[in-house]
């Protein structure tokens, strides 16, 4: 994981101050690099975990080749090999990095982008010559992205103890507190435990303004209305063929890494369906290092499970 930060309205480039704390309230999501950006309308930060391209060339806050475009992304864009021969690969790329590849598409495409992301992420990108942020967040919010209204700014990060050390008090929301108490529900939805604090839905975007208020945030995927797409009428035999191909290739997406690959092996279906995937992958073969967690009592041990 990766953190990101920032601050958005009037004066932001002057609370480096500010920024700096919000990185460090968050340092342990990123501890191989870190970067901060002041330019007038906003600061921006990010602390970087190195998946891909190991190099100085995926540092953030990174802008793109126009300079139009600056970005600080959480996350892992799977399928960036293939949007980056579509954008115009080795020609038009600096690095091998995944971030440089969203920037660009970004650049592109616009707030479009989105639709042909496959991944997990959380990233805000300005706009310097609109003097506008764009944030969104993956379709199902594997990476989280909090952002709140204060000072007559916005200001976003990766955890809302980042929020918390630029100055957004730390107000309980008691319908939300007492919400999840009584129902034990709480996440993927806006509302927080901190009043005035809110999460950004997953499959959601929202645009703030150069004079530092957010907009309404908007969906770009809902999971219902891709639920029955092309699946009318057909046989349970053709259904698992198609399960076990996606499956198959998003492991081989997901193994795209410049670091070693790792697997939770609960005793599980799902775990040892993944394991049992990867290990038989012939374009990316790799020796699956394997990890299990296990408990004293019975009720709640996998432990033969895993072992096998």
């Amino acid at each position: 994981m990766c953190g990101i930060a920032g601050i958005v309205g009037p004066g932001a480039e002057g609370l480096e101050e500010s920024v700096l704390a919000m990185n460090a309230a968050q340092r342990h999501r990123g501890p191989d690099d870190e970067g901060t950006l002041f330019v007038p309308g906003i600061a921006l930060g990010h602390l970087r975990l190195s998946i891909i391209d190991l190099s100085a060339a995926g540092h953030q806050p990174m802008t793109s080749r126009d300079g139009r475009f600056t970005i600080v992304f959480n996350g892992e864009i799977y399928n960036y090999i293939e949007l980056y021969a579509e954008l115009g690969g080795p020609g038009v790329f600096r690095s091998a990095c995944d971030t440089e590849v969203l920037l660009e598409a970004f650049a592109k495409w616009g707030p479009d982008c989105v639709e042909r992301l496959r991944g997990m992420f959380a990233f805000a990108v300005w706009d310097h010559a609109e003097r506008s942020l764009f944030l969104a967040r993956d379709r199902f919010g594997i990476k989280p992205l909090y952002y709140a209204s204060h000072g007559g700014h916005t200001v976003f990060a990766s955890e809302i103890k980042a929020l918390l050390a630029a100055g957004v008090p730390a107000v309980p929301d008691m319908a939300t507190i007492g919400e999840y108490l009584t129902t034990g529900l709480f996440d993927h939805r806006p509302r927080t435990f901190f009043s005035g604090v809110s999460s950004l839905p997953p499959g959601h975007f929202v645009t703030v303004a150069a004079d530092g208020a957010a907009g309404e945030a908007k969906p770009y995927y809902k999971l219902a209305d891709h639920v029955d797409a092309g699946l009318a009428g057909i046989s349970l035999g053709e259904a698992k063929e198609r399960y076990l191909s996606k499956l198959r290739q998003a492991i081989v997406q997901h193994q795209r890494s410049d670091v070693p690959l790792g697997a939770m092996v609960s005793g599980g279906l799902d775990s040892s369906a993944l394991i049992a995937l990867m290990a038989e992958g012939k374009d990316h073969p790799v020796n699956v290092e394997a990890f299990s967690l296990d408990f004293p009592d019975e009720l709640y041990s996998e432990r033969r499970w895993a072992e096998q």
